[in-house]
């Protein structure tokens, strides 16, 4: 029984940290959305890389809590007024934009 317990316990408990983990990945993606906009404010088109929003507008870049690997995704279009910001979830039940895709994707507004 304490076994079973056991097991239980430590299944609930590795969810938790992986929806943590997730929740962090998009608190990250919308901080560095901010950031972007506020550039696009100051340059009037959005920056080449997202290192470009350190030391003014970010303090330190975000980075995957599982990082060197995955990483957040920047990427622009549109003549540099439209970008796409991606964050690969561990599950995708945590995803509030599609529930079945590991994918979570902030576009410019």
């Amino acid at each position: 029984i304490i076994a079973v317990l056991s097991v239980v316990a430590m299944v609930n408990f590795s969810g938790t940290r992986t929806r943590a983990r997730d929740m962090r990945r998009i608190q990250d993606l919308q901080k560095i959305a901010s950031a972007l906009e506020l550039i696009k404010q100051v340059g009037k088109t959005y920056p080449p890389t997202t290192s470009s929003l350190v030391p003014n507008y970010l303090q330190i870049l975000p980075k995957d809590p599982k990082a060197p690997y995955p990483t957040y995704a920047y990427s622009r279009s549109g003549g540099n007024y439209k970008y796409t910001l991606t964050a690969t979830l561990e599950d995708a039940k945590n995803n509030p934009d599609d529930p079945a895709s590991l994918s979570y994707t902030l576009n410019s507004p």
